[in-house]
C-alpha cells in the first residue's frame, strides 16, 4: 500500500473528540529524527493497518499547528497525549503512605547509629577521655567510622526531606481534571483497567497547579448545577469547556466593575465621612472574601492583603474624585 493512499481516520458525529493539542506541546514526540526512520514507521503503520494516520500526515497536522490526541495509536501513546494537552492533567500518586513509611526508616538508621556514638563515647569517657577532647589525637576507629555512617545517613535524610517536603506542598488535583480523565478513559479504553486505577486513590496531586481561579469557578459552577450526574458513558469526553470558560471571564469582568463602581455610586449619594469609610471598609472585606474563597491555596496571606490594601487605594480615590473628599 502506497503511502499516499492511507486515508485519515474519519471522524462521525457520534464520536467523543478529544481535545486539539498546540504544536508546542508535543515537542517530545520528534518525529523528524532521521528520514530512514520516517520511512520505516511509514511502512510498519501500512502494513499494519489502513486506518491509522501515518506519520507524515500526522507531521503535516504538526505544522499546521493542530494535532489531535486521537491522531496517536491507542494505548499509552494517545493517553500520554491526553496528559500533555493540558496541565490540569499532570494528575499523578504522591504514594503518601511509601514516603512517610521510608522517612521513619531512615529516621530509625539514624537513632542506631546515634545510639552507637553514644555508646562508643560513653567508654571512651571512663578509658581514654583525653579522645572526646582532642579530635586530633583520637585513636577510636568505631568512633570514626560511625560519624562517616552518620555523615551518609544524615545527607540521605536531609534530601529525602526537601523531597518530601516538595512534594507535600504540591496542590491536590481537581475532581474534574479526574473526573474528565475517568470519563476519557471510559469512552477510549486506551489503557487497561488495573493500569487506570491509580485515578481511584486520594493521594493525586497536580505537578502544574490546577490553573486560574477562573477554573475555580468552574469547578464551583459544575458542583452546584451537576445535582443529578449523568452515567458516565453518557457524559461527554470532551474536556476543554471553553464556553464555560468564556462565561467566566464575563462575569469576572461584571464581577470586578460591580465591586470597583458600586460603592462609589453609594456613596455618591451619602455625604456623611463615617458612612463613606463604612462602606469603603465593607466593601473592601467583601472583595477580600470572595478573592480568597476563589484562590484559596493560590494566595498567600500576604498576597491578600497587597490585593486588599490596593483596592482600598482605588476606592478611596475614586470616590474622593466623585464627592471631594480630603484627607
Amino acid at each position: 500500500m502506497n503511502e499516499e493512499s492511507l486515508p485519515l481516520n474519519p471522524i462521525t458525529k457520534t464520536e467523543n473528540i478529544a481535545p486539539p493539542i498546540s504544536t508546542t506541546s508535543l515537542q517530545s514526540y520528534n518525529y523528524l529524527e532521521t528520514s530512514s526512520g520516517l520511512d520505516n514507521d511509514l511502512e510498519v503503520l501500512s502494513s499494519k493497518s489502513d486506518k491509522r494516520i501515518n506519520w507524515r500526515e500526522r507531521i503535516e497536522k504538526e505544522n499546521e499547528g493542530v494535532v489531535y490526541v486521537n491522531d496517536f495509536p491507542q494505548g499509552y501513546p494517545r493517553y500520554s497525549a491526553l496528559l500533555n494537552s493540558d496541565k490540569s492533567f499532570q494528575v499523578w500518586r504522591r504514594f503518601s503512605t511509601l514516603r512517610t513509611r521510608l522517612l521513619l526508616l531512615k529516621q530509625d538508621e539514624l537513632s542506631r547509629l546515634e545510639e552507637q556514638l553514644e555508646n562508643i563515647d560513653a567508654e571512651d569517657e571512663e578509658l581514654f577521655p583525653i579522645f572526646l577532647g582532642n579530635n586530633r589525637e583520637d585513636t577510636n576507629q568505631d568512633r570514626k567510622e560511625i560519624l562517616k555512617k552518620i555523615d551518609i545517613a544524615l545527607n540521605d535524610y536531609d534530601s529525602f526531606l526537601k523531597r518530601q517536603y516538595r512534594t507535600f506542598n504540591l496542590e491536590p488535583s481537581r475532581d474534574r481534571a479526574i473526573s474528565s480523565l475517568r470519563n476519557w478513559h471510559d469512552n477510549n479504553k486506551s489503557l487497561a483497567s488495573e493500569e487506570i486505577k491509580y485515578l481511584n486513590r486520594r493521594d493525586l496531586f497536580t505537578l502544574l497547579g490546577n490553573g486560574s481561579w477562573s477554573d475555580r469557578l468552574i469547578d464551583l459552577i459544575n458542583g452546584y448545577f451537576n445535582t443529578t450526574k449523568k452515567p458516565r458513558r453518557e457524559r461527554s469526553a470532551n474536556i476543554m469547556e471553553e464556553r464555560m470558560r468564556q462565561m467566566i471571564r464575563v462575569l469576572q469582568a461584571a464581577l470586578m466593575a460591580v465591586l470597583l463602581f458600586t460603592p462609589v455610586i453609594i456613596c455618591n449619594f451619602v455625604s456623611n465621612l463615617t458612612y463613606i469609610m463604612i462602606i469603603i471598609v465593607g466593601t473592601t472585606a467583601i472583595f477580600i472574601a470572595i478573592l480568597s474563597l476563589i484562590a484559596r491555596t493560590r494566595m498567600k496571606s500576604f498576597d491578600l492583603v497587597i490585593a486588599g490594601t490596593t483596592y482600598a487605594t482605588v476606592l478611596v480615590v475614586f470616590i474622593s474624585g466623585t464627592n471631594g473628599i480630603n484627607n
